[in-house]
């Protein structure tokens, strides 16, 4: 999809971004175009050697009639639900909890984490802009000054990496800008000081990666950046080096394939022989493969190399989040024999085989959802009635767990989660919301929708 000139753009963002914060059931559609969606799904009850059924095909009804495709319109075998936003090959950005297109000629779509209140999207062109999606009343600085910005503004350009308050350019540069960046630090900032360090500045050379706050250099050198950002140190200080790879709560990669935590030691491995590692967007549990396979916990504060667990491992589905007294944990492996294993070792004993033929899961640790490579979609669950779960908190359905058939015709499925602190008087709660992307471009959702609950799968109208 051609980018549209900047005028269009503007003039389209604002129009889309002000409409009603909350998803639209889509009027009755044609049953002969309408995907497949099992209302008495067959249940597998031995999903350890379950295999999906290769009978199963996308039914031709649920093709995209000629009369509704756009010209040259992307096929979106790669498109990517991130939070409650779809971005689609063409560079669409959709607002899920609109249905609206947020704007066009998007690369890659950043959310900044809990509390942030802001979105950052890196456009095809490079530029790096951002937005709030949330009511006036946003931290301090987030977008380099004191408004606050419905629709979205630039930031950086020629940017290849964003994060919250910070970016890194194609030059190499690291570029850092408002309160994000350091919190607390800005707000203890003189009011002269303030227009100094709100706006976006280039205050690191030679960056090869980000992470948090901290800098991998293109030598191999790691430094926290923070306080020399904002003139409260000389210079970066410097954590490690021979550094290859960083991950959160400084867990770092070095060169000889050994994996170190620096927030607990400096000088002992807690990984060896490294290949892959996946922790968590908090940095508090994490996982790594080794380069036979093998699937390791990684235990931080240990200081030890823990022995695999599983083996013959090819990739690894995995997120986990801890909030006071809630929390949500899964982890899924594929076997370089293309089977899927539930081996969540918090639930499960032993690992335990799902299916064959699985392209992707999507879960969040109590409901979690399967698609095949066929297109189809599977709930992996103990619920025969397939009734969605909306409120977390680390208990799964129990009985024996099967796989029941929900739908076909699946290009991409994504889930948002939001954790809320219920404060001094309110318990805390984990609420989620599933999304699948169908042939021609249409959006099932079902989950939470502000305090609402869709048990079963409910189409979205996307306006264009």
């Amino acid at each position: 999809m051609k980018r549209l000139i900047s005028i269009i753009i503007a003039a389209a963002m604002a129009l889309a971004l002000t409409a009603c914060m909350k998803p639209v059931p889509a009027p009755a559609a044609d049953p002969t175009s309408e995907p497949e969606v099992s209302s008495d799904p067959e249940v597998t009850s031995e999903p350890e050697v379950t295999v999906a059924p290769e009978e199963t095909e996308v039914p031709e009804e649920t093709a995209v009639p000629e009369e509704t495709a756009e010209p040259g319109q992307p096929e979106n075998s790669s498109a990517i639900v991130n939070g409650h936003y779809l971005l689609l090959d063409g560079g669409a950005l959709y607002d899920l909890t609109t249905g609206t297109i947020a704007f066009h000629g998007v690369k890659q779509s950043i959310l900044c984490g809990e509390g942030s209140c802001v979105n950052l999207a890196i456009m095809n062109d490079g530029r790096l802009v951002g937005w709030h999606v949330t009511k006036p009343g946003c931290i301090y600085g987030d977008l380099g000054d004191n408004e606050y910005h419905l629709v979205p503004v630039d930031i950086a350009e020629n940017i290849v990496k964003a994060a919250a308050g910070c970016a890194l350019n194609d030059k190499g540069q690291l570029i850092v800008w408002g309160g994000l960046a350091a919190p607390g630090i800005g707000e203890e900032l003189a009011p002269a000081e303030q227009g100094e360090y709100m706006a976006p500045r280039v205050v690191l050379e030679n960056v090869a990666d980000i992470c948090e706050n901290y800098a991998l250099l293109t030598d191999g050198t790691l430094v926290e950046f923070t306080s020399y950002a904002f003139g409260k140190a000389e210079e970066p200080r410097v954590i490690a080096t021979d550094v290859k790879q960083i991950f959160p709560s400084l867990v770092c990669l070095k060169n000889d394939g050994k994996l170190y935590c620096y927030y607990s030691d400096y000088d002992t491995p807690i990984g060896e022989n490294v290949a892959e590692v996946y922790v968590d967007s908090q940095g508090m549990a994490g996982y790594y493969l080794d380069k036979d396979g093998g699937l390791h916990e990684i235990v931080q504060l240990s200081g030890e190399v823990q022995p695999a667990f599983f083996e013959n491992v090819d990739r690894v589905i995995f997120d986990s989040c801890t909030l006071e007294n809630i929390s949500y944990h899964y982890i899924y492996a594929f076997t370089r024999d293309g089977a899927l294993w539930d081996v969540d070792r918090l639930h499960t004993a032993e690992p335990r085989r799902i299916a064959d033929g699985v392209k992707d899961v999507c879960s969040d640790g109590v409901n979690t959802y399967l698609l095949m490579n066929d297109g189809s979609l599977w709930a992996y669950t103990a619920d025969k009635d397939l009734i969605y779960t909306a409120r977390l908190g680390g208990a799964r359905p129990e009985g024996e767990y099967g796989l029941q058939k929900m739908m076909d015709g699946v290009i991409c499925i994504g889930r948002d989660i939001v954790m809320n602190d219920g404060g001094e008087y309110a318990s805390s709660t984990v609420l989620s919301t599933f999304y699948a992307l169908t042939e021609g471009n249409r959006i099932y959702a079902w989950g939470s929708f502000e305090c609402e609950i869709a048990e079963k799968p409910v189409e979205l109208f996307l306006k264009r």
